[in-house]
């Protein structure tokens, strides 16, 4: 089940500053890392996190919108981020073209993620899989595109499992 975005804002895109998807081929894991994500138990309102990160990303990253297309909370809930109409801002520039943006909350350089959490990301990467016929050599950490340490040294195994076709 997806939590659609309207669960949790109101707020749009910036439709002229917005590119249409691509044909999708590929997905990319990304962590959250926010300032309050340092704590091994995040506590508080999804729905206000989800919304921080919108303005983060809009306002002060100047993106037509938040930049993930999904992201799975601490509990394993997942949530309608930016419209798989549109694509992405989460792998820089044309890493974005075909690829479906995946963030967890949470720091996963610090911290390890709750089971629920991950395995949530595993049955949702296996969905997205069927669902746009992804093969597994084209699942990547958000490090795969940039310099970021992305989506964290504790997340990156099971990426990298996924990648093998876990």
């Amino acid at each position: 089940k997806i939590n659609p975005r309207s669960s949790w804002t109101n707020e749009g895109p910036v439709i002229f500053g917005i590119h249409p998807m691509t044909p999708i081929y590929r997905i990319t894991i990304h962590h959250t890392a926010m300032p309050d994500d340092d704590e091994a138990d995040l506590g508080g309102s999804v729905k206000l996190r989800l919304q921080k990160i919108l303005y983060l990303h809009k306002h002060h990253q100047n993106w037509a919108d938040i930049g993930y297309h999904f992201i799975i909370d601490q509990n394993g809930n997942i949530w309608e981020g930016r419209s798989l109409k549109y694509q992405g801002a989460h792998a820089q520039g044309n890493n974005n073209l075909g690829n479906i943006g995946v963030a967890l909350i949470g720091n996963f350089e610090t911290h390890n993620a709750p089971e629920k959490q991950k395995k949530a990301l595993i049955n949702f990467v296996h969905y997205l899989k069927e669902k746009y016929n992804v093969s597994d050599n084209n699942i990547f950490p958000h490090e795969h595109f940039t310099g970021t340490k992305c989506p964290g040294k504790n997340m990156i195994p099971l990426v990298n499992q996924l990648r093998k076709g876990l």
